[in-house]
């Protein structure tokens, strides 16, 4: 349990880093303004990418696999977890 918490620690601590790099080259080679850069994070990233690959009809195995995912359940939970239209209204602040 003890190296669970460890983990879980360590993750959160490198997201928070890979998150402000994120912000920063969008801030910085994008010129995003920074109120425009609050949504972008590892996670947002991660799943625009899987996104574009899905509208580009890449298989669901092969997204599964881009990502990690040890089944294809997950990616598809993980695809259906917002609607186009959620994407597309989160796509116009970008």
């Amino acid at each position: 349990m003890k190296n669970l918490s460890l983990l879980s620690k360590v993750r959160k601590q490198r997201a928070k880093v890979i998150n402000a790099h994120i912000r920063k080259l969008a801030t910085t080679y994008l010129n995003y303004e920074p109120s425009q850069v609050k949504l972008l994070t590892f996670y947002s990233a991660r799943h625009t990418y899987a996104t574009v690959l899905l509208k580009h009809h890449a298989p669901i195995s092969l997204i599964s696999e881009a990502l990690g995912h040890a089944d294809t359940r997950t990616t598809q939970v993980y695809l259906d977890s917002f609607s186009s239209t959620d994407i597309d209204r989160a796509n116009e602040v970008l």
